[in-house]
């Protein structure tokens, strides 16, 4: 079955606070704390990606960078997928 709406709040708000934005430029808190009615309207978006089977593009794409923080620089690796 389709996620419930209080699933999707329940995932929206773990979420992590006091990240970077992700590359649609909204940051987490932003959609968190959002209220009901942006809440209702990720909520329909992700019964209609369920129904369709069909993943906006956008959301395929992905880059993940490790910053270096310590230990060998050397090691310190970037992956884009």
């Amino acid at each position: 079955p389709a996620p419930t709406y209080e699933e999707t709040v329940k995932t929206i708000k773990k979420q992590k606070s006091n990240k970077a934005a992700g590359s649609d430029g909204i940051p987490a808190e932003c959609i968190k704390y959002g209220g009901e009615t942006l809440h209702r309207a990720i909520h329909k978006l992700i019964q209609n990606i369920w129904n369709t089977e069909m993943i906006p593009e956008p959301w395929k794409e992905e880059v993940i960078v490790s910053i270096y923080k310590k230990g060998d620089k050397k090691n310190a690796q970037t992956t884009v997928e």
